[in-house]
């Protein structure tokens, strides 16, 4: 009143208790609807609330055709009999660019005409997907520092990886690494992708370490432009490289700083760890500048992955 009484003299300061005295008396004359209305507005359902009950109401139906399709070591038909962890593994995927609906896989793609399930939800079911999307971003806490490559290759393991383990193909590619129990790397087995694609929940780096030895000639640390891995295995046109290219996190969320505005792709944090010199640990900062080299990618089947039965050497 002090502040209304300066601004605008003893009249504003009169009218503004009248507009409060009436309040007042209005809600005194109706009983408990002040309350309840607080009430309301207190206990209405989160977006989070309603795409859980969205997943109850699909239960039935979406349980039964999803066949082997997973979310990282879970079935996606298991899932429906548990929504609070499906809609925790779909927020953890690549599926979902947290805050930012339109990119996110799941209604730029999934949900889109192109999309496997195009026309599963209607146009109000559609829009409890966004606000859950952007609902998920309110939450998020921009990182202090400038994130190192590593961190931010290990968290496309954890989301592309996982999403990608529902792949058959993965069941016959064999690919050479450390095994997991040996610290000093010295025991080096041969085993299919699926497996070293199953290790990610423990430790994505197990799988960081496969992509990289020498024996599957995938990666030359330091040039992406040398890096069958980038420029064969996930290139724009191949199967794996679908994922990879799409968005995975804002720019800013990686503070690069020239690029507010751009959105990355998994592949852009692949191609920027491997430039890094492919880090297995927390010794570095995200690379920023622009790389000196051209980098290309093709079209190629990746012949140079061998399918087989499971070996150990």
């Amino acid at each position: 009143m002090d502040k209304m009484r300066v601004e605008g003299g003893d009249r504003a300061v009169d009218a503004a208790w009248k507009r409060v005295w009436t309040g007042f008396l209005a809600f005194d004359g109706l009983g408990t609807l002040g309350t309840d209305i607080v009430s309301h507005v207190n206990n209405m359902p989160t977006p989070h609330d309603a795409i859980i009950q969205l997943i109850k109401d699909k239960s039935q139906f979406g349980a039964q055709n999803h066949r082997s399709r997973r979310l990282g070591n879970h079935t996606i038909n298991s899932l429906f009999g548990n929504p609070e962890l499906f809609v925790d593994k779909l927020a953890e995927s690549a599926w979902v660019v947290a805050g930012h609906d339109n990119v996110s896989p799941l209604m730029s793609y999934l949900t889109s005409f192109d999309g496997p399930m195009f026309k599963i939800f209607d146009p109000k079911e559609l829009q409890l997907w966004r606000n859950w999307i952007v609902w998920l971003g309110d939450g998020l806490e921009r990182q202090s520092g400038i994130l190192n490559s590593y961190e931010a290759m290990r968290k496309t393991m954890e989301r592309v990886g996982l999403t990608a383990m529902s792949q058959k193909s993965h069941r016959t590619i064999m690919l050479w690494g450390p095994a997991a129990n040996e610290k000093s790397n010295e025991e080096v087995i041969e085993q299919p992708v699926s497996i070293w694609l199953s290790t990610i929940e423990d430790d994505p780096t197990h799988i960081m370490k496969a992509i990289i030895h020498p024996k599957n000639k995938l990666v030359v640390c330091g040039r992406s432009d040398l890096s069958r891995f980038y420029t064969h295995v996930i290139a724009p046109n191949n199967p794996m490289g679908d994922m990879f290219w799409r968005v995975a996190a804002e720019a800013s969320s990686l503070n690069d700083l020239d690029h507010k505005d751009r959105f990355w792709s998994w592949a852009d944090i692949v191609q920027r760890w491997i430039d890094d010199g492919c880090p297995l640990e927390d010794n570095g900062t995200f690379s920023l500048f622009p790389r000196k080299y051209p980098v290309e990618t093709e079209k190629t089947p990746a012949t140079f992955l061998k399918s087989g039965k499971h070996s150990t050497h």
